[in-house]
């Protein structure tokens, strides 16, 4: 891997800095998204948005003199493809302000960032992105040891919190309740507000208007919206994120709760927005996601302990067979598939 990446940066080094910026703001292989030269974009000139665009450029440039294949990967993002906020422009600042502080640690962390899932189908790397949040947050401390000693399983717990909501107030809560249309059910929660906690009843309408937002008023569902994080809503968005074993592995044993009281099999789209499903569900949703990011995978059986078979997911990574078992009560991940063979 060490000697791919260092003939990608001979290769890129030798490129004109023209044609550089062509790809600078992402070109990702599969589907190639506009950059900063081509003749369709056309930022409002004079604008804030314009002038953190070319901020933004000047950033990336100046990362790219020193490691090109960064600049690149940090063009592909989503955030800096859709136009660029003073905010993000701010991330890029933190991130190119930690990678002259400490280039060698950067660089190393970034290499290893880059090996997860496949460069040539992913659409951009999702640690790179994690990092990025994490700047754009403003939690990326410099005396967190992060890129020092880098690992995938740190970066991740540090950046997707997918459950690190705005608190509500008592007040707010008692609007939201008010605000369920179904009088019992009203009532059923009002006498739940009296018994919980508050972080607990929150939790608790928060899951009920993921079950069926339609539940509430407009009202109710804008003050719910308001403090839901965006990043982890939208299914193609996360499935686009999931785009490694070890990226899907680690949102499914975070995520997903075992449940024998659906039917075994349900699409993914509905695992993805109830993070529950037993086993032909959730490797429903681990083949998707492999297949989506370009990796041969398929759903297996073996033998059940309380049931006929048990479901999981065969794939391929560097070119060996592998399993992902995440669709029981305690998920196992990933191990090599001659570990069931035997």
């Amino acid at each position: 891997m060490k000697g791919r990446l260092a003939i990608a940066k001979h290769l890129l080094y030798s490129i004109p800095l023209a044609i550089l910026f062509f790809v600078l703001l992402g070109c990702a292989a599969t589907k190639p998204n506009l950059s900063v030269t081509d003749e369709n974009y056309n930022p409002p000139r004079g604008s804030e948005t314009d002038k953190n665009f070319l901020e933004a450029k000047s950033i990336l440039a100046e990362i790219s003199s020193k490691n090109p294949l960064l600049a690149i990967e940090l063009g592909k993002m989503p955030e800096l493809q859709d136009g660029i906020s003073f905010q993000e422009k701010q991330a890029l600042e933190i991130l190119h302000r930690e990678y002259v502080d400490d280039t060698d640690s950067f660089d190393r962390a970034f290499e290893e960032m880059h090996k997860i899932g496949l460069p040539d189908v992913r659409k951009y790397s999702s640690p790179l992105q994690a990092l990025f949040w994490l700047a754009e947050d403003n939690e990326l401390r410099s005396d967190s040891n992060l890129l020092v000693n880098y690992s995938l399983e740190h970066l991740l717990a540090e950046a997707w919190k997918f459950d690190d909501f705005a608190r509500l107030s008592e007040h707010q809560l008692t609007e939201i309740i008010n605000g369920i249309k179904n009088r019992k059910k009203r009532e059923d929660y009002l006498a739940r507000s009296k018994r919980l906690p508050t972080g607990k009843l929150q939790a608790v309408i928060i899951a009920a208007y993921k079950k069926n937002k339609y539940t509430f008023t407009k009202e109710a569902r804008k003050m719910i919206e308001a403090i839901l994080d965006p990043r982890w809503q939208d299914f193609d968005v996360v499935t686009d994120r999931l785009n490694a074993p070890e990226l899907i592995d680690y949102y499914e044993r975070k995520r997903f709760s075992y449940t024998l009281k659906l039917p075994n099999s349900i699409p993914a789209r509905y695992v993805f927005k109830h993070n529950e499903g037993a086993c032909v569900s959730v490797t429903n949703f681990t083949v998707y996601c492999l297949r989506k990011a370009g990796y041969r995978a398929r759903e297996i059986r073996t033998r059940g302990y309380n049931s006929p078979f048990h479901a999981l997911t065969l794939f391929e990574m560097n070119g060996q067979e592998y399993c992902m078992d995440n669709g029981r009560p305690r998920p196992i991940g990933i191990f090599p598939y001659e570990a069931i063979k035997k």
